[in-house]
């Protein structure tokens, strides 16, 4: 059996974009889960923390743990089912940044890795015409740490 992760303290607190009736939008900080893990030790979650100040928080996406980003909250039921036909119909759009530490050295290209585990879609991601973009092949390969 192996020893289970047990996510390090996230001390870095959420902030508050944008509120209404109906929605929060949340800057989640890297290293902060977006819902609780199955682990009990790894409760501490964005949902979590927000759900004492606002109970009725319903999570609408997640982000991964070492991803910083703007999350959105519903308040009720009605927003919540709202927004996940929004996100399931591909009517949210989304913007990613990356950090690359060296020199790149052409205006362009393709980083052909993949982004995480478990994909059931792939993913393509670019900021425009004769950007970067980074791919990821639909499912992990057999026999991967991550299938």
């Amino acid at each position: 059996m192996s020893t289970p992760y047990i996510v390090p303290p996230c001390h870095a607190e959420p902030v508050i974009l944008y509120r209404d009736e109906h929605l929060l939008l949340v800057e989640k900080p890297a290293g902060l889960l977006s819902v609780p893990g199955r682990h009990p030790l790894n409760r501490d979650s964005l949902i979590t923390r927000l759900q004492a100040v606002f109970p009725q928080a319903r999570t609408v996406h997640r982000l991964d743990l070492d991803t910083s980003g703007v999350m959105v909250v519903a308040l009720h039921a009605d927003s919540q089912r709202a927004l996940h036909r929004l996100f399931a119909q591909r009517q949210v759009k989304k913007h990613y940044q990356a950090i690359v530490q060296g020199r790149v050295e052409s205006a362009q290209g393709r980083i052909d890795l993949p982004l995480g585990c478990g994909l059931a879609q792939p993913s393509t991601a670019a900021s425009g015409p004769g950007s970067w973009q980074a791919g990821s092949d639909p499912l992990p390969a057999p026999g991967s740490r991550c299938g």
